[in-house]
């Protein structure tokens, strides 16, 4: 069973869907999760980074955080460049090649809560090194274009959620409505096999 993950580093909703989403996925270990970036990482939550928006979103996803015991304070952000390739291949790896999905974790965490640079070589090689992750393999060359980034101009949001290539919900949906999803998927995809 699977899922795809479209996400944006830099958007707050995607971190709590991937909370939301590892909640949910104890009581479903049987579902894999394949993460994507949007080609242009920053484009469509850019407007969240205004500062006359920042108290608005800060107010409105406060209380989800507040649950998950997280402190967020979008004050002072950095910037990251727009040539995000190098964390794609750090995640890409990671998931991929040694099955370290801690790796989204500590991205978010890094950028949201600490407040580091993860476009930043030495900031995503502290992050390998806490996860357990080598970072011997980068290369330019190996990041792929596809599967790995998406095409914006495919999104209404991130982040989005595709399961099983049948059903879309964009957005960080509550653990409820994931668990429904997840239920739901299961069981279609039961009743295809069965046929």
């Amino acid at each position: 069973m699977h899922i795809d993950f479209i996400l944006d580093i830099q958007c707050l909703w995607s971190y709590l869907c991937w909370n939301h989403l590892q909640t949910v996925l104890k009581a479903f270990p049987h579902f894999e999760i394949s993460p994507f970036f949007v080609s242009s990482p920053a484009s469509i939550q850019k407007n969240f980074f205004i500062k006359e928006k920042m108290d608005l979103l800060e107010k409105s996803i406060k209380p989800f955080f507040n649950e998950l015991k997280l402190e967020i304070n979008l004050e002072n952000l950095p910037v990251l460049q727009k040539d995000l390739s190098l964390i794609y291949q750090f995640v890409y790896h990671a998931f991929y090649k040694e099955k370290k999905y801690c790796i989204l974790d500590h991205l978010f965490q890094s950028y949201f809560l600490l407040k580091k640079n993860i476009a930043d070589l030495q900031v995503l090689k502290e992050i390998a090194k806490t996860c357990g992750s080598s970072f011997d393999f980068f290369d330019k060359a190996v990041l792929p274009d596809l599967p790995f980034r998406f095409k914006q101009e495919t999104l209404h949001a991130v982040p989005c959620l595709i399961f099983e290539k049948k059903a879309v919900i964009f957005g960080a949906q509550s653990v409820s409505c994931l668990k429904n999803m997840l239920f739901l998927s299961n069981r279609l995809k039961q009743e295809t096999t069965s046929r």
